[in-house]
């Protein structure tokens, strides 16, 4: 769901039944209150196949932040601002040229 908000903020039409598929894979999700500070890490793999099941276009992705609130540190808003960078970095590949051109050249395809 947060891929396809991504995409349609981005401009793309999201059709649920192309043979096109886009995957994510969470390779890190941590959030660490240990020690002076709090930190939040969440890193994930998105690719896109074709039809085929070939990867056409691949991105490792990482949100990371450190929270504070009311001049104490807080878990759940590093968490929070980690996620939205890394839904930042995936809008921003989303409307790359790169993608986009990808994406014209699997339709070319099909």
């Amino acid at each position: 769901m947060m891929l396809t908000d991504a995409l349609q903020k981005a401009g793309y039409s999201v059709v649920s039944s192309t043979n096109t598929t886009l995957e994510a894979d969470i390779l890190m999700f941590v959030a660490d209150s240990t020690g002076h500070g709090k930190f939040a890490r969440h890193k994930i793999q998105i690719r896109l196949r074709d039809d085929k099941g070939d990867i056409r276009w691949e991105k490792p992705l990482l949100g990371e932040a450190a929270g504070m609130l009311f001049g104490a540190s807080s878990v759940e808003r590093a968490m929070n601002l980690a996620l939205d960078r890394l839904l930042s970095q995936a809008l921003e590949e989303f409307s790359s040229e790169f993608f986009s051109q990808t994406l014209k050249k699997m339709n070319q395809g099909q």
